[in-house]
């Protein structure tokens, strides 16, 4: 598996393989999967609240609703 490069935790799920040309911030369902699951993973280590964490994927998802396919 490539290494992978992560957005900062505000941006929500943008995840591209690291020395790609450009960032593709349409993402995707594995890009959603992942940034969960690395939000869970800052919860577990004590880094984040999980109230917290659970928000912001809350609002990454409605954002990802709301934006429409290009």
């Amino acid at each position: 598996m490539s290494r992978q490069r992560w957005a900062p935790d505000d941006e929500g799920p943008r995840i591209f393989p690291t020395g790609a040309a450009k960032a593709d911030d349409r993402g995707g369902i594995g890009a959603l999967v992942l940034w969960i699951n690395h939000r869970i993973t800052r919860v577990r280590r004590g880094e984040a609240d999980a109230a917290d964490g659970l928000r912001l994927v809350a609002d990454a998802m409605r954002a990802r609703l709301d934006k429409p396919d290009r």
